[in-house]
């Protein structure tokens, strides 16, 4: 395949640059900024592809986490890459190491240091990925973006920007440039659905980041028909590990030596890892814990996260587990519950609730609940909220 003019970016606002523009800033003598602000996707995407391909280090900063300083450059000098092929052999050979923060979704953000073997892993490139057009749904500073990027590049795919943009814009770029593949965070799908005119040329949906229900995949069936929907397992220290076609998760073959489970709780060893700092550790705690529905064959659900578990006078509450049932209310668009700390009970449990029918109050919803959970569940406090606080990635802040 030879340098064309097929589209890399559009940002559906007229900024578009195709594969021929982006091979010339990427041959041509110029600058990376090494450790990099994100506040223009182009900019951003281009500068990383420039520090791969040159392979000059790189950290990625949110602007929410200024952790580094944002005035480094390195100048770079011309290569001859006289095709995409050319180009795409120096991202899968690039040494390269990167530097990207986790969400912060239940705390300060941390340093993850990756090189390309890690984050181009679940990397697939063949002629059937080769008219795929993406939905760039993710914050690029973070892992689940980068994925998307290098899985779009790999492949010489166009990347249709809805990173941050209103439920109609959304709807409307997904029809207008015909875009096949979109991956994102549960709560983007929860705030982006209902569809009212579901849109048939979607031919892959991907969701990861957090906890989904079957509610939201049948509601995602209902706005993407023609569409094969994944659940993603990922995290920054690792990338993608897991993928299936729901809830139920099964460790590969040739990962069963590299994951463990003790208590419940997942482990990775730490091949399948970027650099986090703990270079003493063979295995890498997730905090994620499973239950298992066949051991022998390795395969498993997630439950939750460790530490979003609430004490309740001794009990212990999955909040996800409440959030589900609520879900399942009709006139419920999103919700977040969450432990407040009580004299008598040690905590109590809340929930923000996003209503999507201004005829259901608090107490329908405590009634609806008392069939489904145990009275220790069912939140104390509801409050009806207009929007969820959401992290940069896309997820619930749970902290």
């Amino acid at each position: 395949m030879a340098s064309n003019q097929k589209k890399f970016y559009d940002d559906s606002s007229g900024v578009t640059l195709n594969y021929d523009e982006l091979l010339s800033q990427v041959s041509n003598q110029g600058i990376v900024k090494t450790a990099y602000a994100f506040n223009n996707s182009l900019d951003f995407l281009v500068n990383f592809i420039k520090a791969v391909v040159h392979e000059i280090d790189l950290t990625l900063i949110d602007p929410l986490n200024p952790s580094a300083s944002l005035n480094e450059e390195v100048n770079f000098k011309s290569i001859k890459l006289s095709s995409l092929e050319e180009f795409r052999e120096k991202i899968n050979s690039s040494k390269v190491k990167i530097t990207i923060f986790t969400s912060g979704t239940t705390g300060q953000p941390k340093k993850v240091v990756h090189s390309m073997s890690t984050l181009l892993r679940e990397v697939r490139v063949s002629e059937k990925h080769s008219d795929v057009i993406w939905g760039f749904a993710y914050n690029p500073t973070h892992m689940a973006g980068l994925q998307v990027l290098l899985q779009a590049v790999c492949n010489f795919n166009p990347l249709i920007d809805v990173f941050g943009k209103g439920k109609k814009d959304i709807t409307n770029i997904l029809r207008s440039q015909s875009v096949t593949h979109i991956s994102a965070t549960p709560t983007f799908y929860r705030l982006l659905l209902p569809v009212h005119d579901p849109l048939m040329k979607i031919r892959s949906v991907s969701l990861g980041g957090e906890k989904s229900d079957e509610k939201l995949h049948a509601n995602i069936k209902n706005a993407f028909p023609n569409a094969r929907v994944f659940n993603i397992y990922a995290s920054t220290e690792a990338g993608t590990i897991f993928s299936s076609h729901g809830s139920d998760f099964k460790i590969k073959p040739y990962l069963q030596s590299k994951i463990k489970v003790e208590n419940n709780e997942l482990f990775l060893h730490k091949t399948l890892t970027g650099d986090y700092g703990k270079t003493d550790e063979e295995w890498y705690n997730t905090g994620d814990v499973i239950e298992w529905i066949d051991e022998n064959n390795g395969v498993f659900k997630f439950v939750s996260r460790k530490n979003e578990m609430i004490n309740v006078g001794g009990n212990k509450v999955n909040p996800h587990d409440v959030e589900e049932k609520i879900l399942d209310i009709d006139g419920i668009g999103s919700c977040f519950v969450y432990g407040k700390p009580n004299a008598l009970l040690g905590n109590m449990i809340c929930a923000d609730v996003v209503l999507t029918n201004d005829q259901i109050n608090e107490v329908d919803i405590k009634k609806n609940l008392r069939g489904s959970l145990e009275a220790y569940e069912i939140p104390r406090k509801i409050k009806i909220v207009t929007s969820l606080e959401t992290t940069r990635t896309g997820k619930l802040k749970r902290n």
